[in-house]
This record gives structure tokens, C-alpha cells and sequence, in this order.
């Protein structure tokens, strides 16, 4: 089994990625084969980063995480820790990612007025939002009585320690805190995490989604082997947006994400598809089993409410289940538009149901804007 990749900074700006594929949860990561590829990080856009995979390259554009920078880096030395004791890393929203903001003074605002240290332009967030104070047994952020609240790692807080990777939210922005131990690998395993997962909820994002099961496809259409897909939506999603805001429903998705998560296993990928659209893909499994699983996670979303600062909310999904050995044509494209047809039935039936098999053979892919 090859080693999960391990980036490391030269001094010319470039990231060199060695080893097999980098370790990413919902991601398989055995007989992958040994690789070095180089990719350039710039301020604004750059280069494709490419990365080995079984032979093959795997391509993640700037469009994954467009403006991401390597910037100010530690250069080393005796003082090196002290003059870069501890940053924050954007990770979303992905229209305005920036490098790091390193955290020097004492007391470091945050907030949509001007005269922060860390200006956020969203009308989500107060003017000063929250602060970030320096002492000498480290981080700790603070709520400036903010009308929308300030959260670690989803927990609203009043004031909270800050931990090394600890994901703070302030409004619809995401930021992550490193520390000064180890900050190279931790920034680059950030980067590479922006990359490939959904800044809002921590799934795989449809991009790497795409890369990894159209190589699945090909190797199970040719051997035999397995391939279910699951498609799901949140039901009347938009409904939830309208009524209690944008900011309740990104609380939806990000409960919807945990939940099914704790229902899958290491080895399933689960990816954001696209708004309130998820896909998990699962080798080796077949239509039973994968409609089995199926009703596990509408269950899980199903039977409990979702506690979000609205109050309780009942929240349903409705999935579609399709197996790759129904498709004609063996591809993704083929595979993803069969169990959008179930799934499009499953809504048909009333909502919060699954369809792993279609009832009526002129079922027509609903469009993307139904709920």
C-alpha cells in the first residue's frame, strides 16, 4: 500500500506531491501507484494540479478552489515560530478565498467594518464580528455580541480556547486556525483539502467526485465487479431557504452531511453534488444492499429533527438507487441520470422514500430545479 501523499514546500513557491494518493475520508487508498508531480500555486489563479492515480493523472482545476495562495511562508530559523505563531486559512466561500492571515498582534478583529484586522464583506456577518485574542498559553476567540453568533467546529460561542484545525464560523464564511507546529504540512494539507472537498459541508466536492468514480466505472464495467450509486436531495429545500434564510439551510445541509456520514463506512464516497444534491458511490455493493443502506440514511435524517437557530426543524430526503449493471451505456453520465430518474420518482411517491428500482418505463430526469 503506497503512503498518503505528504506535500512539502521548496523555497521556489512549488509543492511537490510524492507518494501514493493523498488519505481523504470516503476516499480508497490502497494499490495506488508511487508518483511526484509538481504544480504551482498562485495568488489569483494557476496552473492544473495534477496527481497520480493508478497510473493514470487526476487533473483538480482552479476552479475547485479558485485564489488559494502559498504566500509568506515561514522561511525558517530561530525566530521563524515566533514571527508566525499561529494564521487563519479560508476555506470558503470558494468566489473569495485568500492565503493565510497570519495572527501577529495581540488582539486581531474580525468583522465587515473597515478598521478590522480581517475585513469579511458579507451582510451575514456584524460589522465587528468577533476577535481573536494573542496571550501567552495561546488562542482565544471571542463573540462580539454578532447577530448571527460566532461558531467553532459548529458550536456556537460566546469565547472558546482555539485548537489547533479548528473550523470557526462567522457568518457564511469558513476558517480554519493552524498553529505554529508544523504549520507547512498543516497549510498544505488545508490546501489540498480545499481542493477537494465542499468548504460548506466537508464532503467531497463534485469535481473529485467525478475524477475518482469515472475511474471506478471503467474498472467495474470491465471486471464485473459491482457499482451502486445513490443520489439524494433535501426535500422542499427551497422552501427552508425562503422561510428562515440562507443561513438555516446552509445549517441543513452541513447536519444532513454528519448524519449520513455516520451511516457510511471509511471506504464510500460521499460528495456534495451540486446545492442541496448529494451522491455517494459504493463498490462491490449491490442494488439490495444498496437500497438497505439507502433507507439507513433517510432514516437517519428522517427520524430525529434538526436542532438550528430557527428551532426544531423536520427535515426528509428522497433518494434514487441505481446499479451499474442496469446502464446500457457504461459510463457515469448513464449511471448518474438513472438514479436521478428514481430519484425524480421517489419525489413522485410523495417524498422522504427511496426508489432503487423504477416503476414506470417513461420516467423522464426531473430538472435540477425541483424539491
Amino acid at each position: 500500500m503506497s503512503e498518503p501523499l505528504k506535500p512539502a514546500l521548496r523555497s521556489s513557491g512549488r509543492i511537490v506531491a510524492t507518494g501514493g494518493r493523498p488519505r481523504t475520508t470516503g476516499a480508497r487508498t490502497s494499490n495506488r501507484s508511487q508518483c511526484s508531480d509538481d504544480f504551482d500555486v498562485g495568488f489569483k489563479e494557476y496552473d492544473d494540479v495534477q496527481l497520480c492515480d493508478s497510473g493514470r493523472v487526476m487533473t483538480l482545476t482552479a476552479g475547485d478552489w479558485a485564489g488559494a495562495t502559498i504566500q509568506h511562508q515561514p522561511s525558517g530559523g530561530p525566530d521563524s515560530t515566533a514571527r508566525f505563531a499561529g494564521c487563519l486559512v479560508q476555506m470558503s466561500p470558494a468566489c473569495d478565498l485568500r492565503g493565510p492571515r497570519e495572527l501577529q498582534a495581540s488582539v486581531t478583529s474580525i468583522g465587515r467594518a473597515d478598521d478590522c484586522e480581517i475585513v469579511l464583506n458579507d451582510g451575514s456577518i456584524s460589522r465587528r464580528h468577533a476577535e481573536i485574542v494573542r496571550g501567552e498559553s495561546g488562542y482565544e476567540i471571542r463573540d462580539l455580541r454578532s447577530t448571527n453568533g460566532t461558531y467553532v467546529n459548529d458550536k456556537l460561542v460566546a469565547n472558546a480556547r482555539l485548537r489547533a484545525g479548528d473550523l470557526i464560523r462567522v457568518g457564511n464564511h469558513l476558517l480554519k486556525f493552524l498553529v505554529a507546529d508544523d504549520m507547512e504540512a498543516q497549510y498544505h494539507e488545508t490546501v489540498f483539502s480545499m481542493m477537494t472537498r465542499d468548504g460548506l459541508t466537508g464532503t467531497l466536492n463534485k469535481r473529485f467526485l467525478i475524477e475518482v468514480v469515472e475511474r471506478d466505472v471503467a474498472r467495474c464495467g470491465r471486471s464485473g465487479v459491482p457499482l451502486s450509486l445513490l443520489l439524494f436531495d433535501i426535500d422542499r429545500f427551497k422552501l427552508i431557504n425562503d422561510k428562515h434564510g440562507h443561513l438555516v439551510g446552509d445549517e441543513v445541509l452541513r447536519q444532513t452531511a454528519r448524519r449520513v456520514q455516520d451511516v457510511l463506512q471509511d471506504g464510500d464516497l460521499f460528495a456534495r453534488y451540486g446545492g442541496e444534491e448529494f451522491v455517494i458511490a459504493l463498490v462491490q455493493i449491490e442494488r439490495s444492499d444498496a437500497a438497505l443502506l439507502a433507507e439507513r440514511i433517510r432514516a437517519a435524517i428522517a427520524d430525529h429533527s434538526f436542532n438550528t437557530r430557527a428551532g426544531q426543524l423536520d427535515v426528509t430526503i428522497s433518494i434514487g438507487v441505481a446499479v451499474l449493471a442496469e446502464v446500457e451505456v457504461c459510463d457515469l453520465d448513464s449511471l448518474i441520470q438513472l438514479a436521478d430518474e428514481r430519484l425524480y420518482e421517489a419525489k413522485g411517491r410523495g417524498r422522504n422514500q427511496v426508489c432503487a428500482q423504477s416503476t414506470s418505463p417513461n420516467t423522464l430526469p426531473r430538472t435540477h430545479n425541483a424539491s
